[in-house]
């Protein structure tokens, strides 16, 4: 008898279970109707377009604040009008903790589902595994995955690297922010285009947008979309996401105590407040208290979180130094969150930060011995105001003088507004 009755007990169990696990699955789904709701009628960034959805696994990597859950949630608008077809789920979700990711696909597939979306994957413990036996369970399936680093989806997915097809978002670019603020939807120009062409380029953007006003905004607050909810907050959620990195993402991904996470956010706060932070190793070691070694660990993880780039010379043919020449923040807007607008070096910075950041995009951008930057095809760039002179670049053919503060270039010295238009 007592048999009978531990075999009821174990259906019942099963069945309470699966009821239990079929309840939370209706919940997620609500998140995902109403979560995709929210993205109605905004412009798609310009990753949507070059991401092959088609691939059963996809992998959308980016900082954190630069778009990747609006852009996943924009996916599922268009092509899954129902939620039990394609659902989107976020990981550090409670219902999504208390569920688990296998046992949310089995059950969204068994529904009928054949996509399912998991935004920040890296905060779900042991997503790689996971995943890889989602992966493996059900081949009608497929997957897209966010994370706020391609580390997270390289190092601890290292089982899913020939499935996985990964993707690289960045922040808003000028033209994108043009585009968010006032509908104008100006394509994106190629450089040879900008370089060949600039004055008639910008004559037709001057008729369209008034562009000096909408440059000073973005510089400031553009390269994040969550200014698209409100501007009062913008400096309070910038500086959220920059604690997140520092005290979250990196921790999870290396291997650093305490007094490393401190002497990380002291060496931001000194390259912020240099002008573009020619690198002396030994120096800059005995200023944060750490090892030389420590310190060219902490620039990679800067620029591995996304929150630096590391600019170095071309060395002999295609090689290049390994050692940074000038680290730059990664934008204009962490540029004026952590750095004192006030100094006098502070509107050369900006105008270098702004043009490495968008420049590097798309084009492999390196330091030059003669102007401030040159590029694979050999063409030299210096950097800076109205007034700049060329005679940086009087030697050679392929140089241009990048100028803020102008609208209008002509010959070689090209407005530096418009190598927002890149992407």
């Amino acid at each position: 008898m007592s048999s009978i009755l531990d075999i009821i007990a174990i259906v019942l169990s099963i069945i309470a279970d699966i009821n239990g696990r079929c309840g939370m699955l209706e919940k997620l789904y609500e998140i995902s109707v109403r979560l995709v709701g929210r993205v109605a009628g905004l412009p798609k960034r310009y990753l949507y377009e070059r991401i092959n959805f088609g691939q059963r696994l996809v992998g959308i990597c980016g900082a954190r604040g630069v778009g990747k859950t609006t852009l996943i949630l924009q996916y599922l608008a268009e092509d899954f009008g129902d939620p039990r077809t394609g659902l989107y789920v976020s990981a550090d979700h409670l219902h999504v903790a208390a569920t688990g990711l296998y046992s949310i696909a089995d059950e969204h597939q068994r529904n009928g589902g054949r996509l399912l979306c998991i935004d920040e994957i890296h905060k779900y413990d042991n997503w790689g595994q996971e995943l890889k036996s989602i992966y493996d369970s059900f081949p009608e399936l497929s997957l897209v995955v966010s994370g706020s680093s391609a580390l997270h989806l390289v190092r601890h997915g290292y089982d899913l690297s020939r499935r996985l097809v990964r993707y690289s978002m960045k922040g808003l670019s000028f033209r994108e922010f043009i585009l968010f603020k006032t509908g104008l939807n100006i394509p994106a120009i190629p450089l040879s285009e900008i370089l060949s062409n600039h004055t008639e380029l910008s004559s037709s953007i001057l008729a369209q947008a008034k562009v000096f006003p909408l440059f000073k905004e973005y510089l400031a607050t553009g390269y994040y979309p969550f200014w698209l909810e409100g501007t009062d907050e913008y400096w309070a959620k910038l500086q959220n996401v920059l604690d997140k990195i520092i005290y979250e993402d990196i921790p999870s991904l290396f291997d650093i105590r305490h007094r490393g996470i401190q002497q990380i956010r002291r060496l931001l706060h000194i390259l912020a407040t240099s002008k573009p932070f020619t690198v002396n190793v030994s120096e800059l070691a005995r200023e944060l208290e750490a090892s030389r070694d420590s310190l060219y660990q902490y620039l990679d993880y800067l620029v591995q979180a996304r929150l630096t780039n590391a600019m170095s010379l071309r060395a002999k043919g295609k090689a290049v130094q390994r050692k940074p020449g000038k680290i730059y923040l990664e934008n204009t807007s962490l540029l004026h969150l952590l750095a004192t607008t006030s100094d006098q070096t502070f509107i050369g910075t900006r105008r270098e930060t702004f043009f490495v950041n968008q420049f590097a995009e798309l084009h492999p951008l390196h330091l030059s011995r003669d102007a401030d930057f040159t590029d694979q095809a050999g063409h030299s760039y210096e950097i800076g105001g109205r007034a700049k002179s060329g005679k940086q670049l009087s030697g050679t053919t392929k140089g241009y003088i990048v100028s803020d503060d102008i609208e209008i270039g002509s010959g070689r010295r090209v407005p530096l507004y418009l190598f927002g238009f890149l992407y």
